[in-house]
């Protein structure tokens, strides 16, 4: 590959371990991931074994007994099929997957179960992948067979993703093959999944292990960067490894050092989703209302202000309360106080204020147990994210750059290229080559 088109990959792509070797800080998740794989294909041959055996029998009694043993062997047998990696978006789970893959010699088939979600959908594209031998094993030197890799399960929700599950239940049972999913938490959506499969928890990577990463991404691009610039990016991604290189690359692009002050913003930017984190299970760990109203108080901020606060307590007030009438009352106080903040957006009366905060922290008196979520990621409101559509020209290019879903890009992508407008020599002409567009139309592309 020459240097011009090197330059144009992603530094996510360009510094994609190759082998698990490579990787920092998942050695547990690699040694259980390696482990699965060779109970997989213990157990792949001494299935094929018996199978061969029950071939030669012609004793009806002994046939029936090791047809017996044959059934029970692949019941067995679908609990070392597959594996589910949990973890948070952008700690390393696909890569880790595609690294093994090379030092195993195998390829990967990739599908996102967000993108194809009905039963049907995921019939028609894995039936035929799960069954039949592998192209590329005739084709290149990987020809150990493929490991399938079905990212983002716990994208299938809601009625439109009706029978997703027991899709995925049922190709898991049929597959010659080894199967890793991955998703984020443990959603009981998928209990079922995880009542069949084995599991590994992937948690945050380290400040430490991302800042190795960093160091070693900006010893390769001769960046300019200190030791604290490093610490700060490493601290503000929260466990991402992918947020913090694309950060990197980002705000190094065309001098090769970093503006403390873009630094500054994105740090603000990802802190907020933490800080709503914490405060959503400190309010719900409160018995007085004086203590709620407090942790109101100390959560507005940069990123947080009062004409939001109630919006993220909406969008996430599901995963705190699930009592039917526990819900009535929140909701009810939720509706209260959204008038209030009308009144004084439209009267500039902020006395008002006050009357609002009282109000909001009546929601958390709405929950009568005293139960807290584990391990449940806080949801930006709806009109705080941004979904793909089928004619975003950017998304699309840039899908076929990164192993995501298209709203996965427009999350964690799509919305920090206008950075790159912020770099005037030769930026344009850069995008232009990685998006594969005229360089003319590249300020309104990313603007719009």
């Amino acid at each position: 590959m020459s240097e011009a088109k090197k330059s144009n990959i992603p530094w996510v792509e360009k510094y994609r371990p190759q082998s698990a070797k490579d990787l920092i800080g998942f050695e547990k998740v690699i040694n259980k991931l390696k482990q699965f794989l060779d109970d997989f294909f213990i157990f792949q041959a001494k299935y094929r074994n018996l199978r061969k055996e029950i071939k030669t029998i012609s004793d009806p009694p002994l046939l029936k007994k090791k047809k017996l043993q044959l059934k029970s062997f692949q019941l067995k047998m679908q609990r070392h099929k597959a594996q589910i990696l949990i973890g948070p978006p952008g700690v390393g789970k696909t890569t880790i997957v595609y690294a093994l893959a090379n030092d195993y010699n195998m390829s990967v088939i990739e599908l996102n179960a967000s993108d194809v979600r009905t039963e049907d959908a995921i019939q028609n594209k894995l039936q035929e992948t799960v069954k039949s031998t592998n192209l590329l094993s005739f084709t290149s030197k990987k020809s150990k067979g493929k490991i399938i890799l079905i990212d983002e399960v716990d994208g299938l929700h809601g009625q439109s993703d009706r029978g997703g599950v027991k899709a995925l239940v049922n190709i898991i049972a049929q597959s010659k093959f080894p199967l890793i999913l991955t998703c984020n938490f443990r959603d009981k959506k998928l209990k079922s999944l995880f009542d069949l499969l084995g599991s590994i928890d992937i948690s945050q990577a380290s400040a430490k292990d991302i800042s190795k990463v960093l160091r070693k991404i900006s010893k390769y691009e001769n960046l300019d960067i200190s030791e604290d610039q490093i610490h700060q990016l490493a601290i503000g991604s929260n466990g991402d490894y992918r947020s913090s290189i694309n950060d990197l690359q980002a705000l190094t692009q065309s001098s090769h050092s970093i503006d403390e002050e873009t630094l500054k913003n994105i740090n603000i930017k990802r802190d907020t989703e933490t800080e709503v984190q914490l405060f959503m299970n400190n309010m719900f760990a409160t018995y007085r209302i004086k203590d709620t109203k407090k942790i109101i108080d100390d959560v507005l901020g940069p990123g947080i202000d009062f004409r939001s606060i109630h919006k993220w307590i909406n969008e996430n007030l599901l995963s705190y309360i699930t009592k039917r009438y526990d819900l009535y009352y929140a909701f009810e106080n939720l509706a209260h106080s959204d008038r209030i903040l009308g009144y004084v957006g439209r009267t500039q009366d902020y006395a008002h204020l006050s009357y609002y905060f009282d109000i909001l922290a009546g929601v958390r008196y709405a929950k009568s147990d005293k139960i807290l979520p584990k391990d449940k990621k806080v949801r930006p409101p709806r009109w705080f994210r941004t979904r793909a559509v089928p004619d975003d020209e950017v998304a699309l290019s840039l899908q076929k750059l990164y192993t995501l879903s298209l709203n996965s890009i427009m999350k964690e992508i799509r919305p920090n290229l206008n950075l790159f407008l912020k770099f005037p020599i030769g930026i344009k002409e850069y995008l232009a080559s990685v998006l594969q567009e005229d360089v003319k139309k590249i300020p309104k592309l990313i603007a719009n």
